[in-house]
């Protein structure tokens, strides 16, 4: 159960770039697909301190029926700024409708712990260390179906090496990091013993069941689903580099690409775990007032 929310919550942070580690358009695309993104939270029905970037959809009967993910607008003087989170394993089809929003952009904002220049579509196993889990949850990984190749995507991520110098600054190691999250797991583990078995007799249960991928997957969503929460066991070493550190070279960009008067409407295409501090940033550095949220499933549960 610890291995799974610390999975959960570096995921959410987009931690799964980093096997990108060198060891080796148009409004008319929103109208088409309008009629399969869910509902939208208006300025006046919602306050920005109540803002959530992932939930899970349930019916009547409280039974799951979906893992949801927040495209949340920001505006500024006729300029938007869309957060689009994401979360890296998930329904083919929920890449491809995000595929149809970002040629709705004049410039996509991407995360990846990369160098310059480097290519997603030419990588051999594309789907990296997020095959695995992939397999068992009968899931697709981001970086297999993303149109990366883009003419409008931006990279607005820390390169390998601006990491690993913001890492020795801080004095960490990825181990550090590893570890400090399983410990602020734990530690939250205990304020809530009763659940923690529970969901911990709920996967075991599920590796035996015979419908075992949808099992394991509406165990795991309910962990992205609870998305502040999962973002408070990182730990605030875990915050400050994987969170803080990348969202400010993101902005960096943005603030670059807010210098071209063409430019109106701008995404920022990071994993929803970030999306807490961008949203208080847009705010708070670049003047700018939340506008909306509209919803995509993700996970069909």
């Amino acid at each position: 159960m610890k291995r799974l929310k610390v999975l959960c919550s570096f995921l959410l942070a987009g931690v799964a770039t980093l096997n990108f580690f060198p060891t080796e358009a148009c409004s008319q695309a929103q109208e088409e697909i309008s009629a399969s993104i869910k509902e939208s939270k208006s300025a006046d029905s919602i306050q920005h301190s109540e803002l959530r970037h992932t939930r899970m959809t349930r019916d009547e009967d409280k039974n799951p029926l979906s893992l949801d993910v927040a495209i949340t607008s920001f505006v500024k003087d006729g300029v938007t700024v869309d957060l689009v989170g994401v979360v890296h394993i998930g329904e083919k089809e929920y890449y491809q409708k995000l595929n149809q929003i970002f040629t709705g952009y004049d410039k996509v904002l991407y995360e990846l712990v990369a160098a310059e220049g480097t290519k997603v579509s030419s990588r051999k196993n594309k789907g990296g260390i997020h095959t695995p889990i992939c397999d068992i949850l009968g899931l697709e990984s981001q970086l297999e179906f993303v149109d990366y190749d883009a003419k409008n995507f931006v990279h607005a991520d820390l390169s390998p090496s601006e990491l690993g110098d913001a890492m020795r600054e801080g004095g960490q190691s990825v181990s550090d990091l590893v570890f400090s999250g399983a410990y602020t797991s734990y530690k939250q583990q205990l304020k809530d013993p009763v659940k923690t078995e529970v969901m911990g007799l709920k996967l075991v249960l599920g590796f035996f069941s015979p419908k075992r991928d949808k099992v394991l997957k509406t165990a795991m969503a309910e962990q992205f689903a609870d998305l502040e929460e999962s973002m408070q066991q990182l730990g605030g070493d875990i915050d400050k580099l994987l969170i803080k550190r990348r969202n400010t070279k993101a902005l960096e960009v943005l603030k670059k690409e807010l210098g071209n008067p063409g430019n109106k409407r701008i995404a920022i295409f990071y994993g929803a775990g970030h999306n807490y501090d961008f949203a208080n940033r847009l705010e708070a550095e670049f003047g700018m007032k939340y506008e909306k949220q509209v919803w995509l499933t993700a996970w069909d549960l």
